[in-house]
């Protein structure tokens, strides 16, 4: 292990082209999809995390956590995708807490919006690493995120 006071060259490089591609990606998907579809990267996320759930439903909080986001921003955009008329919120049939549930409209949005977005991810993804290589990038990236996760919560 090298001292913590310095990188080596190559970790510089390869350090500087992490933070690069972490930092230039959520703009890149932002734009695109706008473009496209009219929606921003997080808006198409909450979207596409109700599509995929039972019933196209999930309490707040439980959707907070799957978006990587704060109950704060959640609801911001909640509020924004209400107005659209694509989701609408309801209180939990437990009496705890919101669920969000989305609409036939939301749904339709969704649908129209995955054709570009899988174009997307094809292009920056998917076309660039080949079938062997998917299985270690998933690693390296689950590793990656974890120890973010882990210097988050500390």
């Amino acid at each position: 292990m090298h001292p913590a006071a310095e990188l080596q060259p190559f970790e510089e490089h390869v350090w500087t082209d992490l933070v690069g591609l972490v930092t230039r990606l959520p703009a890149v998907l932002d734009t695109c999809l706008q473009r496209q579809s009219g929606l921003t990267h997080f808006e198409y996320r909450v979207l596409s995390v109700l599509a995929h759930q039972h019933e196209q439903r999930m309490q707040l909080t439980e959707l907070a956590a799957q978006t990587d986001s704060s109950l704060s921003r959640l609801s911001h955009v909640l509020s924004k995708l209400e107005q659209r008329r694509w989701i609408r919120r309801e209180r939990s049939p437990k009496g705890r807490g919101y669920h969000a549930i989305l609409t036939l409209d939301g749904h339709q949005i969704f649908a129209a919006a995955s054709h570009g977005y899988v174009r997307l991810a094809r292009l920056l993804v998917f076309d660039e690493v080949n079938d062997r290589q998917l299985p270690s990038l998933r690693h390296h990236l689950q590793k990656l995120r974890d120890c973010v996760e882990a210097v988050a919560v500390s």
